[in-house]
């Protein structure tokens, strides 16, 4: 009789980085940085995007072009579970 053999490690949590570059900093400090802290944490970044902003949406931060793009992009990893901004985020 086969005896069937069972993982005990725990998967890391999916996560997809949005980063806004700036003319001061650059993406690759914040993206870096961000990684970093998220392999600490135990997440897994499956997806990156960066995002060139003219204004800022109060509502969503991004536009709803980016939004919709956002969400596509992230329909690709069906155990994504956390979107990171590298960026400062408050509630409206």
């Amino acid at each position: 009789m086969k005896q069937k053999t069972y993982s005990t490690e725990i998967p890391k949590e999916q996560a997809f980085l949005i980063g806004f570059p700036n003319d001061q900093e650059g993406l690759d400090v914040s993206f870096e940085e961000l990684k970093a802290l998220a392999d600490t944490a135990g997440l897994e970044i499956v997806r990156t995007l960066e995002v060139k902003l003219r204004d800022i949406n109060p509502a969503t931060y991004v536009g709803s072009g980016k939004v919709k793009e956002i969400k596509e992009l992230g329909a690709e990893f069906p155990d994504l579970h956390l979107f990171i901004f590298a960026t400062e985020l408050t509630h409206a």
